[in-house]
């Protein structure tokens, strides 16, 4: 059976996290056969990151994000993902 876990940093995740690792992985059980077997997926989703845009002067007129900041943006949210499921 594969079962799948979607983890944000709420404890409703966290509990969905900790009872299938309680049912279906219970500490010391004995290899499971080809059939029996479980697998697990952990899941964590972010929304799009849009560019930043910053309005400046008259109306109708903006200025985006430097392509640096946007990949520093995109670094701290992996960064974030992958702390949370470690945390997991």
């Amino acid at each position: 059976m594969k079962v799948l876990v979607a983890l944000d940093d709420s404890g409703g995740s966290h509990h969905a996290l900790d009872w299938v690792l309680r049912c279906l992985f219970p500490a010391g059980d004995q290899p499971a056969t080809e059939e029996a077997r479980h697998e697990l997926v952990l899941v964590h989703a972010l929304e799009p990151l849009h560019h930043a845009m910053c309005p400046v002067g008259g109306p109708g007129s903006a200025v985006y994000g430097a392509p640096a900041i946007m990949q520093s943006v995109r670094a701290a949210r992996k960064e974030s993902a992958r702390s949370l499921l470690d945390r997991a």
